[in-house]
């Protein structure tokens, strides 16, 4: 978008008109060509804001850029950049179920919660339900005394027909499919919550059947019922999202790679 193209921007007054303008502006720029982010928010769109400012010129521009639609397309493209170039901006390492496998054998090496095998398989299994399901610790884990996570009547699990298998049936029927009612949570815009799920796969590392089995440990050990959390029963807190926090970091230092 170069000063040729900005003299008939500068002109528009319609808010909704330059929303689009922008977010069209946005998608060629990162999607097509590839251009970081943060490039496109600091440099160009400021650059272009500054432009008509040094004008003298007032316009929907500024108020497009600051709006919920345009950052929240921009906060997208800026997650699926860092996704592709994991050695760009941010440096940040992702947390893959290869190294869940190594969570137990961390968290054994440094001498936590040895004496609470309860507290090892929840952050396990924490830590491989926020992978599979992609989310974010606040979705699903206790964060606070307001926040306990998801209940487990959020939880659906189905037989090979389709038809939901009552709780007292979980681990009796065999699960073919499971589905989890998340929340809203600050990444969904619109506060509707959404619908997640997956399928009984062969092997050991099947999510549906970890599920299935957790679920059958609190309610036959714990007393569970549809009502308490995935991960509280009653005051018992079977996990934190600081617990999985701290064996996350753990794990990274005992495989030696730097977090």
């Amino acid at each position: 978008m170069g000063k040729m193209g900005l003299e008939p921007l500068s002109r528009i007054t319609d808010e909704a008109l330059m929303e689009s303008i922008v977010v069209k502006y946005i998608s060629f720029e990162i999607g097509i060509r590839e251009l970081k982010p943060s490039s496109i928010k600091q440099v160009y769109l400021g650059g272009i804001s500054n432009y008509f400012v040094q004008l003298g010129i007032k316009n929907a521009f500024d108020r497009a850029i600051s709006s919920k639609q345009v950052k929240f397309i921009l906060r997208g493209f800026t997650r699926i950049y860092s996704a592709m170039h994991p050695e760009g901006e941010n440096k940040k390492v992702a947390f893959t179920i290869e190294l869940s496998t190594h969570v137990l054998e961390a968290l054994k090496f440094f001498k936590c919660h040895q004496h609470d095998p309860w507290r090892l398989e929840a952050i396990l299994f924490a830590i491989e339900l926020g992978i599979y399901f992609l989310l974010r610790k606040s979705e699903y884990l206790p964060t606070s005394q307001v926040n306990c996570g998801r209940q487990w009547k959020h939880v659906k699990f189905f037989d090979c027909e389709g038809r939901q298998i009552a709780w007292s049936d979980i681990g009796r029927i065999k699960a073919e499919e499971m589905l989890l009612n998340i929340d809203k949570s600050k990444t969904d815009q619109f506060g509707r919550g959404r619908l997640v799920r997956h399928k009984t796969v062969p092997g050991p590392d099947c999510i549906v059947k970890k599920a299935v089995a957790w679920a059958v440990k609190c309610r036959d050990l714990l007393g569970a019922t549809v009502d308490d959390h995935i991960f509280k029963v009653r005051d018992r807190v079977l996990v934190t999202a600081s617990d999985m926090a701290k064996a996350m970091r753990q794990t990274f230092q005992f495989v030696g790679i730097s977090n």
